[in-house]
């Protein structure tokens, strides 16, 4: 069964900004020369790190955690990279 996907309405309502900064509800929006158009949001707790980037060009989302707060930042950057190749 195909997953069913969020309705376009409620991605622009996430995904556009009410001004003319590249941040809407939570979302940093960002050009790439590779997908176009991305989405993501990044944060810490001090003690757990996450990162999420959205990628609609290829249809793609990734999602990295790990339990060792901030120091994993840089770590977590080259695997959300390297696994949005794999999958492109």
């Amino acid at each position: 069964k195909q997953p069913s996907k969020l309705p376009k309405s409620y991605m622009q309502e996430l995904t556009e900004s009410p001004n003319s900064f590249n941040y809407a509800v939570g979302w940093v929006r960002q050009r790439s020369e590779r997908y176009g158009q991305i989405y993501f949001h990044v944060g810490s707790n001090t003690l757990n790190y996450a990162s999420i980037v959205i990628v609609p060009s290829i249809d793609r989302a990734v999602l990295v955690c790990t339990n060792t707060g901030l120091h994993a930042q840089e770590a977590v950057d080259k695997i959300t990279v390297e696994l949005l190749k794999a999958h492109s």
